[in-house]
């Protein structure tokens, strides 16, 4: 919604211990220009964080917009 006509990838690492979910897209975000934290990035980070993960999310360097969770599978807390 925010990133205008984009494209995007999403990436899932998954082993024994953690499982990894990212997502870029090459949209209009931009590091020149701060991200301001609204509901949405803000739900997203406590859920993950409601599930012991963590989240990442940023502008990328060369233009878009990048998210990344990382979450702990069982047993391995």
């Amino acid at each position: 919604r925010h990133a205008g006509p984009a494209t995007a990838e999403i990436h899932i690492e998954y082993g024994p211990a953690q499982l990894t979910v990212s997502v870029t897209d090459d949209g209009q975000a931009s590091p020149v220009r701060p991200v301001t934290p609204g509901v949405g990035l803000r739900g997203m980070r406590e859920r993950v964080t409601g599930l012991g993960g963590t989240l990442q999310a940023a502008a990328r360097d060369g233009g878009g917009f990048a998210v990344r969770a990382t979450f702990p599978l069982d047993g391995a807390a």
